[in-house]
Order: structure tokens, then sequence, then C-alpha cells
């Protein structure tokens, strides 16, 4: 346990710094809850960290497209410097050489602005931010799939070691039988060994499906495969509540497949007026300014001096085109793809209100197994008075036959019990995940 709480209280100051790697050394023991492991999770998965890059780019990406329509301006600074030779012939044949050397420094700044005569610029943003929010949905539904699958095979985990728990106090309670029988009834001490060999070798089985149990969610946490977990946390047999009311609304209203079906639907309808951008007026102002220093040598520059400026605006407008009907087909193509958005988007609504029916119906069966469970205090107290009638009636050996089953019912409650919670809040977290809840 100590270990376990140092690991959390090492994680949580990792995830507090903002390292989404956490290292674990081989053959460590852990000992984990079921929050502890979705943390665990969220820090390890790459999907997560995936999520998250992608996010940052198309904020990037809305970024430069905001920067595009917004005032720029450049300046550039340039030397030139130059030596002219010349040669002339003199009256009296001979040639004279001339040299010459000039210096100009040169100034220049440019403005540009565009101007948004039609929109085309804000559309343009608005597909960026579309993109954006497409990728912070996405983010979200990988952090709601971990939680769902981290916990789903942290269920898992604890049936598998609630089985190990129960063949373990098979094994002891078979032993305790034995030592009691060889004062007792010595002649029954042999088919208790019997069944002693048997309830051993269950609990060898039930304790490498254990193994592969844990070894699932090793693989979910990222984990070095000899790593021992040991599971703190135990499955509460006060069951949530799940009112079937409104379900499909929550759904509807929260999950991300659903929200980023319906900005898929916005992005294709401005796909299709976008299809017509290029034939839409556009617009845009400049203004330039140049000033030059010119002279026969640096320390001269002013001698000769220049400048310009000018500021213009500039609007097109498009009026005659032929492009071998291009621009009917990208509208053609637009439409189409809106109008598939669309029933992507209808029919994503149905395939959810299935799977919610689908779901609630495992949920409402798992309930009435729970309620219908055995006890498991009355199963022992079974296999008590079977063991006690082995020990003192005459007539034993038509009583370990009773044994066995009392036994064997005792386990099976226990068990039961396990697997029925276990399949509860499997199908709990999947109902979440559905919903689109953590």
């Amino acid at each position: 346990m100590a270990c376990g709480l140092a690991f959390a209280a090492h994680a949580q100051s990792m995830n507090s710094l903002g390292v989404s790697q956490v290292s674990v050394p081989a053959g460590a023991e852990l000992s984990l809850s079921m929050d502890d492991a979705v943390a665990l999770a969220l820090q390890k998965s790459f999907r997560v960290t995936r999520s998250a890059r992608s996010t940052e780019m198309a904020q990037m990406r809305l970024e430069s497209t905001r920067a595009q329509f917004r005032p720029r301006f450049d300046s550039t600074l340039s030397l030139q410097e130059s030596l002219q030779l010349s040669a002339s012939r003199s009256e009296y044949g001979r040639y004279k050489n001339d040299p010459y050397a000039s210096t100009q420094l040169s100034v220049n700044a440019y403005m540009s602005m565009p101007i948004d005569l039609s929109g085309i610029q804000g559309r343009q943003e608005r597909q960026a931010q579309l993109s954006l929010e497409s990728a912070t949905i996405n983010a979200e539904q990988s952090t709601i799939d971990i939680h769902a699958d981290v916990r789903s095979a942290y269920a898992s985990a604890l049936r598998a070691q609630g089985v190990v728990e129960a063949d373990e106090a098979v094994v002891v309670e078979l032993r305790n039988m034995i030592e009691r029988a060889r004062s007792r009834r010595p002649a029954a001490v042999p088919f208790l060994e019997v069944e002693l060999s048997n309830a051993e070798q269950l609990l060898s089985l039930s304790r490498s499906e254990a193994l592969i149990a844990q070894n699932g969610l090793r693989q979910q946490l990222r984990l070095p495969a000899d790593t021992v977990l040991r599971l703190t946390s135990s499955l509460n047999p006060d069951i949530p509540k799940v009112a079937v009311e409104g379900l499909l609304e929550t759904a509807l209203s929260k999950r991300s497949d659903v929200r980023d079906a319906q900005l898929r639907v916005q992005q294709a309808e401005l796909a299709l007026v976008q299809s017509r951008d290029s034939r839409r007026p556009s617009g845009s102002v400049y203004g330039y300014l140049f000033q030059s220093y010119r002279g026969a040598n640096p320390g001269q520059l002013n001698n000769n001096m220049s400048r310009f400026g000018a500021l213009m605006v500039n609007v097109n407008v498009p009026l005659v085109s032929w492009d071998n009907g291009n621009m009917d087909r990208a509208e053609r193509t637009a439409l189409l793809s809106l109008e598939q958005a669309r029933d992507d988007m209808e029919e994503q609504q149905a395939r959810i209100a299935t799977e919610l029916r689908f779901l609630t119906i495992n949920l409402a069966q798992a309930q009435r197994r729970l309620a219908s469970l055995p006890s498991p205090r009355a199963a022992l107290d079974s296999m008590r008075q079977a063991e006690e009638a082995v020990l003192s009636s005459p007539n034993w050996q038509g009583e370990m036959a009773q044994v066995t089953n009392a036994r064997n019912s005792w386990r099976l409650t226990h068990t039961a019990s396990m697997e029925a919670l276990a399949d509860y809040y499997s199908a709990y977290f999947r109902l979440q995940r559905s919903l689109g809840e953590r």
C-alpha cells in the first residue's frame, strides 16, 4: 500500500508539472485504485497525446488563417556599392580612364490588408474554427473512451481476483476440515484429500486467469509485463441507479460523435458556399514607401535623395469566365457532401437509439441478476451443517456428497456475486460512454 501511495503521489506531481509520461520500473509492485489506473492511462496514452497534438495543430491553423486577413507590414534595407570605369580616346590617340564610385542606401516599407467584400475570408476562418472544434471534441472522446476501457478492464481484473479469493477460501476450508476429520472421522480424510487436490488445481487455474485479466489491464496502462498490480478498489454493492427516461436526449446532446457530425454538416454547408468564392468580388489595400540615398561615397549619401510612396485600393470583380464546368462540378460535389453529412447524422442518431436500447437491456438483466443472488451467509451455514453431519453421523459416507455440493454452492455464491457486480459495472461503464459521460 505504501508503494502504491508513493506512486500515486509521484504520478500526481508529474502530472502537475505537465509531464505526459510516467516511467514505472520493471518488476515494480503497484497498488492502484480504479481512479489511479484511469489517471495513469491518461498520462501514458498515445491516443491522448495524439489528440492533444491534433488540437494544437488545429489551433495553429486557425491562427494562421486569421493572420492572412490582418494587416501585414514588411520592410527591407539594402546597400549597393558600385565602381564604374569608363575610357575615352583623346585627340592625341590616347585613352583616358575615368573611374567613378557610387553608394546607394535604400529603405522600403510595404503594408497590405485584404478587404473581405464577399465574406470569403470569414468563411475560411469559420472552416478553421470548425476544424478546431472537431479536434477538441475528438480529444474529449479519447478521454471518455479511456475512462470506460480502463474501468471495464479494472472490473474484469477484480472479477478474476474475486474468483481467486473464493478458491483460496475453499482450499483453507478443506484443510481445516481435514484437520478436524483426522481426530473425529479418519476414514473420511482420503476423500477430503482428493477434494483438496481438485480445489488446489482449480485455484491454480483461477490464478492463471487472474494473471491474464491483469495483463489486459497492464496493457491498457502500458506497464511492463512483470509489474505486479494490487487492486485496492472494490465494486460497490450499492449499484448506481440509471433512469431510462431521457437517455436518448442526453446522448444526442453530449456524445462527441453527434456533435462532430453536426460540425461536419456545418462544414459541408460552408463548403457549398465556398465552391463559388472564386467568382466573387475581392479587394485589398496596399501601401508602399520607398526612400533612397545616393552619393559618391558613404559619407555623401545625402547628395542625391529620392522618395516615392503610393497608396492603392484594389477591387477585383470577376465578369466572364469559362473553366470547362469545373466550378459547376465543384458545387455539385459540395452539395453531395452536404447531403451525405446530413444522412450520416440521421443514421447516427438511429444507431445511437438502438445502442442505448441494447445497453439498457443488458443493464436491466445485470440488475435482476444481482437482485436474485443467493445469500453467502446461508450457503456457509448449509456447508457447516453438512460438514458436521459427516463428522458426527454414523452414515457419513452418504453425507459426503452433501458436503461437496454445499461447498460448491458456497463458492458459487461468492463468485456469482463478484461476476454479477462486474457485469453490471461493465454495462454501466459502456452506457456512460454511450451517453458521452465519464
